[in-house]
């Protein structure tokens, strides 16, 4: 989604737009944590669990949140390389 962005308007990453992004994250992860119930959900793999499906919520959670922000921050990293390339 950020190269159609880029390319399509122009737009540019700044740096420490991750945070931004991963702010969304867990305010979207929480709505989902408790919706799911609800409606008999599998949203961010919370219920069903493809990896670790035996650890409690209190260690899965911060976990995922971390992997989802070192992605972030991966992600960031590219981009800003292929911004110094764009003339």
């Amino acid at each position: 989604m950020p190269y159609y962005g880029m390319i399509a308007y122009n737009m540019k990453l700044k740096k420490g737009d991750k945070n931004k992004a991963f702010l969304f994250f867990v305010i979207y992860l929480v709505f989902v944590y408790f919706i799911n119930p609800l409606v008999d959900g599998n949203y961010f793999y919370l219920k069903h669990r493809p990896v670790f499906p035996d650890l409690p919520d209190y260690i899965y959670l911060p976990g995922a949140m971390l992997f989802t922000y070192v992605l972030f921050c991966a992600g960031e990293w590219v981009f800003m390389r292929v911004q110094k390339r764009q003339p």
